[in-house]
């Protein structure tokens, strides 16, 4: 039979002077959304969540830290499907937060969700934040040359590169790597970008 005696048990011999004093928190580094520490906690923090999200997405190219590391600089694309807030957002081109596209104004993005903004409709087009899943996000297409896109497949995919020629009726694109050579892609090879201001 176990005895309730306190004397008996391990735990009535432990004091606070039995700390390690090696022991501390110190080394451990939390992340505050709020505080931008350096670049590279930043990315290091984006590429974490990437990760944690990529095989849960329908925007698996996003949460890639192949691709994640180089959106630190820029804002991506996207246009809302008609079914967020009721088809609100519909006609709207948004852009992701820069340089964490996870986290914005409105603090961090809840798990599957991008932190977007756009301007409103309404007078003094102010700017409005979102939390949009990214089952409601698909990539802008783009509308006119001299655009840059982010390139999702092929030999050049990771690159941010500029259109040199947009063909609205193939729904394709032309991009000139030099003055003799280009490529052709399709628009869901593609997804637009805008440097960070």
């Amino acid at each position: 039979p176990s005895s309730t005696n306190p004397n008996s048990s391990k735990w009535s011999n432990w004091s606070g002077s039995n700390l390690d004093s090696t022991d501390n928190l110190s080394s451990f580094k939390a992340y505050d959304p709020w505080v931008a520490n350096n670049a590279k906690d930043i990315e290091d923090t984006i590429a974490e969540r990437a990760e944690k999200l990529q095989n849960d997405n329908p925007l698996p190219w996003l949460m890639n830290k192949e691709f994640m590391l180089k959106l630190t600089q820029y804002h991506v694309l996207f246009k809302v499907l008609p079914r967020f807030m009721g088809g609100k957002l519909h006609n709207h081109s948004v852009l992701t937060a820069c340089p964490d596209p996870f986290c914005g104004d409105n603090g961090p993005a809840p798990n599957g969700c991008v932190m977007v903004f756009c301007t409103s409709n309404g007078a003094g087009a102010t700017l409005q934040h979102y939390h949009i899943p990214a089952s409601d996000l698909s990539p802008a297409s783009p509308q006119k040359k001299n655009q840059q896109c982010l390139i999702l497949d092929g030999d050049a995919h990771s690159q941010i590169l500029t259109i040199t020629k947009c063909n609205m009726k193939k729904n394709s694109i032309e991009i000139a790597m030099t003055t003799r050579t280009s490529f052709t892609m399709w628009f869901n090879q593609i997804c637009l970008v805008e440097e960070r201001r």
